[in-house]
């Protein structure tokens, strides 16, 4: 028989995000969700405040299976613009890819990398944020296509973010980037979602 466990104390995090290390329990869990992503499915985790979605991200993120799955975590949370949403989710997916040569000759055409902060988006698509997502996306998932990977975008706080985005830029704003998320999810099949976003009174 094997040694059990060694169990240690975890210091109180209120409000912040457990490390992967310190995060019990979820193992189960997070198979059952690369089962379900490796079958063609996408994700999505609503739960109340502090149980423990974003950790479940963390987790999930580290334990991608094949070295052809790019996976990245992103927090929406506090960007409360559609370019602000769009230029996460482009640079999470830049991020996730590391170095493979092809996928960053593709995010060269839609974001502009500054050498210091945060990146934008590139000339021509600065005021249209939404069609930049919309194409680069569609361009990476022609890219996987043709060398067999697939890339997961693990996004946290999408229920804020909508919220926010239609108190800040109005309903229409709000509502025209859940359309292209929506048309991005159900055409893209080399590209997996997990959403996660708090439910309670305060929504």
């Amino acid at each position: 028989m094997g040694n059990p466990p060694v169990l240690r104390r975890i210091q109180a995090k209120a409000g912040a995000t457990l490390d992967i290390t310190e995060v019990y329990g979820r193992d189960a869990a997070v198979e059952r969700a690369w089962d379900s992503l490796s079958r063609g499915q996408n994700l999505l985790l609503d739960e109340p405040r502090r149980f423990g979605k974003t950790s479940f991200l963390e987790l999930l993120v580290a334990r991608a299976r094949r070295s052809d799955w790019f996976a990245g975590k992103v927090s929406l949370q506090g960007r409360p613009r559609v370019e602000d949403v769009a230029v996460a989710l482009l640079d999470t997916a830049r991020t996730a890819t590391g170095t493979n040569r092809k996928l960053h000759e593709v995010f060269a055409r839609y974001i502009h990398q500054v050498t210091a902060g945060p990146i934008t988006l590139s000339v021509g698509f600065a005021e249209r944020p939404l069609d930049a997502l919309d194409h680069a996306m569609r361009a990476i998932d022609l890219q996987l296509t043709q060398t067999g990977g697939y890339l997961v975008l693990a996004v946290d706080e999408v229920t804020e973010v909508v919220r926010e985005i239609g108190r800040n830029q109005g309903p229409g704003a709000a509502t025209e980037l859940l359309a292209t998320l929506r048309r991005i999810r159900e055409e893209c099949t080399r590209i997996r979602w997990v959403l996660t976003g708090s439910i309670g009174f305060h929504h």
